[in-house]
């Protein structure tokens, strides 16, 4: 019986971490019913990378410090910069709202 319960938590441990690893984010799914979560700096550095999904449905979970992401500097918005700031007008990927 117990070999049986350790195969069991054996099993169990490496299907939660085998599921956390393919997490996108702090989790959710992108969609109005299950947004991506951001809850940590890597959330928002991990979106800033992905313009892919600016289309996608966010909750902020947590007040989030960017001043700690270091070594990062940031010199221009980090989700849909503008692409020409040789003007006053907006040329890049718009974040909608």
């Amino acid at each position: 019986m117990f070999k049986f319960r350790m195969i069991v938590i054996v099993l169990v441990s490496v299907c939660v971490c085998s599921t956390s690893a393919w997490a996108k984010y702090g989790g959710g799914h992108g969609t109005e019913a299950q947004p991506y979560l951001i809850a940590e700096p890597n959330d928002i550095l991990e979106m800033s990378n992905d313009p892919n999904n600016w289309d996608k449905h966010f909750k902020l979970m947590a007040d989030i410090n960017l001043a700690r992401a270091e070594p990062n500097v940031f010199t221009i918005a980090l989700i849909a910069p503008d692409t020409d700031n040789t003007n006053k007008s907006f040329k890049g990927t718009p974040f909608p709202a």
